[in-house]
Formats: structure tokens, C-alpha cells, sequence
């Protein structure tokens, strides 16, 4: 019996022996194995990659957009980020309302009627996500569409400020158009600031309709129009992914069927966007889209990898759980990004 316990202990260190011998050898690894995963959870999106300076830019956002149980549910609606400006002894009434809108995927618009526009006008102050971090004398490209509603020309101011009120950077423009018309400027700001606010302002009595207020860094990745933070993309860039996954896991699948995430709903004109409810409990503006996700990777030299939806909600919306086609959708994705590719060849 002791001769086959030392025969089998042999035999043991052996196969540890042999096993250690080769696993210590050297074995090739992909290099595309090495890469980014990308899920617009917390904010990664809206408000983080994507270099937008304005928050709920479109007064799109809704209470529906918060889970059920959310403590500031109340609190998030068209107006939130935005605070309604009347120093000067201005006043005026304002309204959120969808009889005209830019477009029908963007159904909400505020609406100002100035009665009296003080010293200081009357309109709408933004505080961006947690704050507006500018740099001193760089530029920052400001964009909106407005319509006017009262027959006569209107001026207007865009400022941003900083905690003090103090004024960081100063523009003007007039508007003169009774259909919708996008009116752009440029700001430069004076100071370092990380906490700033973008205010517009209207110095003129009269009434206006406003939507997609927009305040970009002019200096973003690649200098790209609707680009991404520089910083941020840079620090991505860096890695140097072999390829990167977008936009997300559960964010594809979404909280039931009618919340998916539909990539043909993320291309074209950001005005023309459809915008909707993010499952991790905000909204997403869909102005970093799959045309941007497919940009990014063509300038860091990673390989796209775009996530779409299987037909099956996700299992986090909440007892929305169904199952549905998405088939003709992904034939269309596939054709769509074969045209990106030849595009960029």
C-alpha cells in the first residue's frame, strides 16, 4: 500500500511539475483584446464625453424619465437646470408648450412674453451639469433656435456668470424672423470658472419661442462640430483601445420595448434627434449618437463595436419585460455602417 501511495504521490508532483512548466511559457496574446467598454450610466454621456455645456438644452426632460421611487421626481421636469432670470425690473410671463414645434421628435419649447424688459431684460439662466467649468480666454460657441411671436425685431444678450453674478463673458445678437431660425455667437470667457451659469436675455418687450440652446467648448476632440470634451476623449485616447463598445448594456434594451434604444433615432441634425428616457434614472439627448460614437473611433484608431438591442427589455425596467422584433431595424443598421465605412475609406 505504501509503494502505491508513493507511486501516486509521484505521479502528482509530476502533473504539478509538467502543469507549471507550461503555463511559466510565454503565449501570444490578441491585441484586440484590449479595448473600452462604454455605458452611459452616471452621467458618462450627457453631461460627461459629450462636451455639451447646457443641461436639458431642449426642455425635454420629464418626470417619467426618473424611476418611480426617486426622491427629487417632482422636481425634474421641462424646467429643470433652467431658472426663470427678471432682474432689472423686468417681468414677463413664461411657459413650456408643443403647439409648433422644431421638429416632431423635439415636442417641447419654452415660451417667453416680456412685458417690460427692465434695465437688465428678461429670459432663462442654466447651470449646466453641476456647474459650467470655463477657462480663461478660451471660446465658447453658443447656438439656439428662437421664432418670433410678437411681429418685431428682438435683441438679445448671452452671458456667462460666475457664484457672484459677476460677468465672465458677453455677447449680443438680434433676432427678426416669425419661423424658427438658429442664431449663433461666440463667447470668450475672462476667467478660470468651475462653477458658471449661461444666461440669455431678452432686451426687448415683446414675445419669442426658444429651443435647443446649445453652449459648446470650441475646442473639443479633434476639433469636431458636436464633438466631445478634450480632455476626457484624450484620456480614452491614451489607452489606445484596440476597439470600443458603445452605447451601453441595459441602456440598449431599455425600459420596455417603446424605450429602446433606437440607433437611427441618434443620426442627423441634433434638432431632429428623438430624445428619451435613460434606464439608469435621467434622460439622454441623443446628441452623442452613432454617427459621434463611430467618429470617435475612426480618430483613436479603435474598431467600432456598437451594441444593439436583442427584442428583449431589459431585466432592470421593472416588470416591462417583453419580447419584440428588431430585425428590419438592425438589416438597416448594418447597410447604414457600411456606408459610414465607405465613407471614411
Amino acid at each position: 500500500m505504501k509503494v502505491k501511495h508513493i507511486s501516486l504521490l509521484l505521479a502528482f508532483f509530476s502533473f504539478l511539475f509538467t502543469t507549471h512548466a507550461q503555463s511559466s511559457k510565454s503565449k501570444q496574446i490578441s491585441t484586440d483584446l484590449f479595448g473600452i467598454f462604454f455605458e452611459d450610466i452616471s452621467y458618462a454621456a450627457d453631461g460627461g464625453l459629450y462636451a455639451e455645456l447646457i443641461q436639458n438644452r431642449s426642455f425635454e426632460y420629464n418626470p417619467g424619465d426618473k424611476d418611480a421611487w426617486a426622491q427629487n421626481r417632482s422636481g425634474w421636469n421641462a424646467f429643470t437646470s433652467w431658472n426663470y432670470t427678471t432682474k432689472g425690473y423686468g417681468y414677463g410671463d413664461i411657459s413650456i408648450e408643443t403647439a409648433s414645434p422644431l421638429h416632431n421628435s423635439n415636442p417641447h419649447y419654452l415660451v417667453i412674453k416680456v412685458e417690460e424688459a427692465g434695465t437688465d431684460g428678461v429670459g432663462i439662466t442654466n447651470s449646466g451639469f453641476d456647474g459650467i467649468a470655463v477657462k480663461k480666454n478660451e471660446q465658447y460657441n453658443f447656438s439656439a433656435f428662437i421664432q418670433n411671436l410678437s411681429g418685431n425685431a428682438l435683441a438679445f444678450e448671452i452671458k456667462l456668470l460666475n457664484k457672484k453674478g459677476d460677468t465672465l463673458a458677453l455677447d449680443s445678437f438680434k433676432t427678426n424672423s416669425d419661423f424658427w431660425k438658429k442664431y449663433t455667437a461666440t463667447l470668450t470667457a475672462t476667467a478660470d470658472d468651475d462653477s458658471c451659469s449661461f444666461a440669455i436675455l431678452c432686451k426687448t418687450k415683446g414675445k419669442f419661442a426658444i429651443d435647443m440652446v446649445s453652449l459648446f467648448p470650441q475646442h473639443t476632440f479633434k476639433n469636431e462640430p458636436n464633438g466631445l470634451r478634450a480632455d476626457i476623449a484624450r484620456t480614452i485616447a491614451d489607452l489606445h483601445p484596440q476597439f470600443m463598445r458603445f452605447p451601453g448594456g441595459c441602456l440598449v434594451h431599455g425600459d420596455g420595448l417603446d424605450n429602446m434604444y433606437r440607433w437611427k433615432n441618434t443620426i442627423g441634425p441634433v434638432e431632429e434627434r428623438k430624445e428619451q428616457k435613460n434606464i439608469w434614472g435621467y434622460h439622454q439627448t441623443a446628441g452623442l449618437g452613432f454617427y459621434e460614437y463611430f467618429r470617435f473611433c475612426e480618430d483613436i484608431g479603435a474598431k467600432p463595436l456598437p451594441i444593439v438591442a436583442a427584442g428583449v427589455s431589459c431585466q432592470n425596467s421593472g416588470g416591462t419585460w417583453r419580447i419584440g422584433g428588431t430585425d428590419k431595424e438592425q438589416f438597416r443598421w448594418m447597410r447604414c455602417s457600411r456606408m459610414f465605412r465607405m465613407y471614411w475609406i
